[in-house]
């Protein structure tokens, strides 16, 4: 089992320590990986602190004993997504009027 499989089932478990762990081993991966989809460093860092609000949200879900990196890139994928969708139609309505 990975590091990060065995922190990610400690989190579940309620270890908060664990989290933390976690956090500090994959918050920089995961701001190099937004911050490439991005351009923006800032952003990037608010992207990860969205995409762990969503992991917290969905640890119910995480299969225990998997690898929860490719898990937490994709929610950082989606989240990424979903901000520029948003920034996309902020754009449209603020110049369609």
């Amino acid at each position: 089992m990975s590091v990060e499989a065995d922190l990610m089932n400690r989190y579940c478990d309620g270890d908060a320590g664990a989290f933390r762990e976690l956090y500090s081993l994959m918050a920089p991966r995961l701001v190099a990986y937004l911050q490439r989809m991005c351009g923006e460093r800032a952003t990037a860092e608010d992207l990860v602190q969205q995409t762990f609000l969503k992991v917290h949200g969905a640890r119910s879900a995480y299969v225990r004993d998997a690898d929860p990196v490719p898990w937490m890139f994709a929610i950082a994928r989606r989240t990424f997504l979903d901000e520029a969708r948003r920034r996309k139609r902020a754009r449209v309505q603020v110049s369609g009027g």
